[in-house]
C-alpha cells in the first residue's frame, strides 16, 4: 500500500473507532486514550496497523459482562438444573413455578470469585458486585473461599467459582489443585468430603483453553459464556485483523521492530497475541502494546491490578 492509501484508511476508520468510545461501547476508554495510542506509531504506515487493530479489538462493556454472565449462569445452568419441573408442565410451566423450582437450586449455591492470591482485587470484586447488584444473588450466597465454613459447606448443594476470564488456565489449575487455598485441602478434597458439585464459570474464555482443561481437571465442571478461537488472535493465520496472510506479516515485522525499540514484549502472557478487553480490567494475554506503560508508550487501558 501506499502513504496516500494508509492514510486514506485511517481517515475512513478511526472516527468509527472513536466511535465505540463515544457510544459508551468501550466503557472507560476515552477518545484522547485513542488518540494518544495511535499516536505511538510515528508512519502512516503503523497508524495504518494501529487502527486496522482498534477497528476489530474486542472490547466488552459492563452490560456485555452482565449479559455473558446471565447466559452463563441461568441459560447455561440453572434452567437445565429446573429443566425437569418445566418438562413436566408440557411446557406450560408458569414464570411464577419456573422461580420457585429455581429459587432453592440459588440458595443452595455459594459463589465464589477465582482470585490468584488469598487477598480480593478488582476484576474479583466487579464479579461479585455484578451478582449481587444486577443478578440479584442474595448476597449472603456471595463469598470468598476463606470464609468456608463446615456449617456453610454442609448446607451447601454446589459451589460456583465465578471469573471474567481465561486466557492459558494457569491460574485455574493453580486455584484448584493449591492445598493451602483451603482448610480443607485442595478444592477436589473439597468436593470429596461434602459431596459437593463444583461449577467454573468464566464470561470470556480461549476455546483451546477449555477444551485442555476439561481434559486435565476432574470433578470440575467448566461453562464459558463466550470463546474465542484463532481467528481472534492478532498474528494467526486466520486472524480476522487483517487482509491476507502476506499483511500480517508486514504487519507482525512492523510491531516486532517497534516493540524492540520501545523494551516491550510483543506477546501477551504464555505467548498469546489477543487484542480484547474487558469493562475496567484488561487480561495480560492481551497484546502488551495495548496496556503495558513506560516513559516512552502510552496505553490504550491501563491494567490497574497486576493481580487481576
Amino acid at each position: 500500500m501506499t502513504p496516500e492509501k494508509y492514510s486514506d484508511y485511517i481517515e475512513r476508520n478511526q472516527p468509527l473507532v472513536e466511535f465505540f468510545s463515544r457510544s459508551g461501547q468501550w466503557s472507560g476508554v476515552e477518545i484522547p486514550d485513542i488518540r494518544s495510542w495511535i499516536n505511538n506509531f510515528q508512519d502512516e504506515e503503523g497508524k495504518y496497523y494501529a487502527v486496522r487493530l482498534l477497528k476489530h479489538f474486542i472490547f466488552y462493556s459492563e452490560n456485555d459482562m452482565i449479559a455473558l454472565l446471565h447466559r452463563g449462569l441461568f441459560q447455561s445452568f440453572f434452567e437445565r438444573e429446573c429443566l425437569n419441573k418445566i418438562l413436566q408442565s408440557n411446557f406450560t410451566c408458569l414464570p411464577s413455578i419456573a422461580q420457585a423450582a429455581l429459587d432453592p437450586e440459588i440458595r443452595s449455591s455459594v459463589f465464589i470469585p477465582l482470585l490468584s492470591a488469598n487477598k480480593p482485587h478488582e476484576s474479583g470484586e466487579a464479579i461479585t458486585r455484578l451478582l449481587v447488584r444486577q443478578l440479584q444473588i442474595p448476597s449472603s450466597n456471595v463469598l470468598f473461599h476463606w470464609d468456608f465454613t463446615d456449617s456453610i459447606l454442609k448446607n451447601t448443594k454446589r459451589i460456583i467459582i465465578v471469573d471474567d476470564n481465561i486466557g492459558s488456565g494457569d491460574q485455574l489449575e493453580n486455584y484448584w489443585t493449591s492445598p493451602e487455598r483451603l482448610p480443607y485441602g485442595t478444592f477436589n478434597e473439597l468436593r470429596n468430603q461434602f459431596d459437593l458439585d463444583i461449577i467454573y464459570i468464566t464470561l470470556l474464555a480461549v476455546q483451546e483453553t477449555c477444551k485442555n482443561l476439561n481434559e486435565c481437571i476432574a470433578n470440575l465442571r467448566i461453562i464459558a459464556c463466550e470463546e474465542l478461537t484463532s481467528k481472534h488472535r492478532v498474528f494467526s493465520d486466520d486472524s480476522i485483523f487483517w487482509n491476507s496472510i502476506a499483511e500480517r506479516d508486514k504487519a507482525l515485522n512492523y510491531i516486532s521492530q517497534v516493540v524492540k525499540e520501545r523494551g516491550l514484549s510483543l506477546m501477551g502472557y504464555a505467548d498469546m497475541d489477543y487484542a480484547v478487553s474487558l469493562h475496567k480490567t484488561i487480561p495480560d494475554w492481551t497484546l502488551p502494546i495495548f496496556w503495558k506503560e513506560t516513559i516512552n508508550w502510552k496505553p490504550l487501558i491501563r491494567r490497574n491490578n497486576l493481580d487481576g
